[in-house]
């Protein structure tokens, strides 16, 4: 709890690398995930379910987690030249 006028502190922050890598992992294992059970109930497989695992939900997450950083710091950069706010944080003083 927090005293009464004080905001709580943040428990994620948005402009971290490591924060930005793991949101994008554990969107992107969920969503693959999602896709894999839904892919093998409708098709017969073609891999291995540990395989298949590995390569069509592992492997694609943890590429798209290490591209989310640098994309996210040239979103940040074009901000102002693609007419974004800058983002504002309530708990900033």
């Amino acid at each position: 709890f927090t005293e009464p006028g004080r905001m709580p502190k943040p428990s994620l922050f948005r402009q971290r690398a490591i924060t930005q890598f793991v949101v994008t992992l554990i969107v992107g294992m969920v969503i693959h995930g999602a896709w894999l059970v839904y892919r093998r109930t409708l098709y017969p497989p073609t891999l291995p379910v540990f395989d298949d695992f590995v390569v069509g939900v592992l492997f694609v997450a943890v590429y798209t987690a290490l591209w989310a950083p640098p994309i996210h710091a040239c979103l940040l950069r074009l901000r102002k030249p693609l007419g974004f706010a800058a983002p504002r944080f309530g708990y900033a003083p």
